[in-house]
């Protein structure tokens, strides 16, 4: 079992998407499954790595920093909060 803390930037630029989400399909290749994200899907880093430990069979547990949290977020992550 491997358990995942999920953080980084948000802004990330478009012409390394593919990079980083190759270099994040590396690293999940190499763990023990099953896989568990936590994270609190903020756009940007915090979404490309749990969408990607999604695809690889594991699951995501929300981290909650605030009330009314959800009022920040935008596409996708907005989505998954309701």
């Amino acid at each position: 079992m491997t358990r995942i803390g999920i953080t980084g930037h948000q802004g990330l630029p478009e012409a390394a998407l593919d990079y980083i989400r190759s270099g994040i399909r590396e690293i999940l290749k190499g763990l023990e499954a099953p896989l568990t994200g936590y994270t609190s899907l903020a756009e940007g880093a915090d979404q490309f790595v749990a969408d990607e430990i999604q695809r690889a069979g594991g699951q995501i547990h929300l981290v909650i920093p605030s009330e009314r949290y959800e009022t920040t977020l935008h596409g996708t992550a907005a989505q998954l909060y309701r």
